[in-house]
């Protein structure tokens, strides 16, 4: 017979089920009943200044789930709190996003593609 407290504590349940876009999942990596949430990864090469080469970075989804009495203030900030959007080069450079971070640094990459591509001009400096 399995132990019911245990699996809700440390394991997937009805009430701490895993998020839709999770295709990786690890348990107990930090505080006892914490989840370790991966998505899917997409994969773009970049160019380093300081290596002067091509590598690639990887972007995904991820989220570190931990139990309610291991979050808060004394703990960590509200934005790791929650799902947020990771980057992992190959040259050890690495960090995370909140989704609005995200979004703001995708229009920002569609923005400075657009004007290189003479689709847009580039707004006036403040």
């Amino acid at each position: 017979m399995t132990n019911t407290l245990h699996e809700s504590r440390y394991g997937h349940s009805a009430q701490r089920p895993c998020p839709d876009w999770c295709t990786e999942c690890e348990h107990n990596l930090g505080p006892d009943g914490a989840f370790y949430h991966r998505g899917p990864a997409h994969t773009v090469t970049i160019y380093t200044d300081n290596a002067q080469a091509f590598i690639p970075m990887t972007v995904r989804p991820e989220y570190f789930e931990k139990l309610p009495e291991d979050r808060g203030p004394e703990h960590d900030p509200p934005d790791l709190e929650a799902p947020l959007v990771r980057l992992e080069a190959a040259s050890g450079v690495e960090g995370s996003l909140t989704p609005e971070a995200a979004r703001d640094l995708a229009q920002a990459l569609i923005d400075a593609t657009d004007i290189i591509a003479g689709r847009r001009r580039p707004l006036a400096e403040p």
